[in-house]
């Protein structure tokens, strides 16, 4: 399944991350899970337990840092395949709700806003879209 611009669609990258281990469908969510997993370098199946599991034994700088490039990830492979989702700094915000509950330190919003923005012209948040769109290609290797 090949959208018209080249890339998976939609539908294909879902189906090839939830093979990986992400329990969800929302295409969003997925790449937001899938962009942890590879910077915590996962091996196994990439649950949302298990990729919570893995951000935790990163520390939570670093762990920061992945929640960061994950939110400007995930906005650029939405667009690059066409899918509504909320604006960044709707995520940003679910983000530093999250490091409340379950981090230290506290993820500043307006710091982490602007290093979202930041992110998403960078060559590093483009490479995690890249290899995450592939994973689609790869999809049908994987089960």
């Amino acid at each position: 399944m090949t959208a018209k611009n080249g890339q998976p669609s939609p539908e294909a990258l879902v189906i090839a991350l939830r093979k990986r281990g992400i329990d969800d469908t929302d295409l969003r969510h997925c790449v937001h899970e899938a962009s942890h997993a590879l910077d915590a370098k996962m091996r196994g199946p990439w649950t949302n337990t298990a990729v919570s599991a893995a951000m935790n034994r990163i520390g939570p700088g670093r762990a920061a840092c992945s929640e960061i490039l994950a939110r400007a990830v995930e906005q650029i492979v939405c667009k690059r395949l066409g899918v509504e989702t909320k604006a960044l700094d709707h995520w940003i915000g679910i983000s530093c709700k999250e490091a409340i509950k379950f981090r230290d330190p506290f993820l500043d919003y307006t710091q982490a806003l602007d290093a979202a923005k930041r992110a998403m012209g960078t060559k590093e948040a483009d490479k995690r879209a890249a290899a995450i769109l592939s994973l689609a290609a790869k999809g049908a290797d994987h089960g």
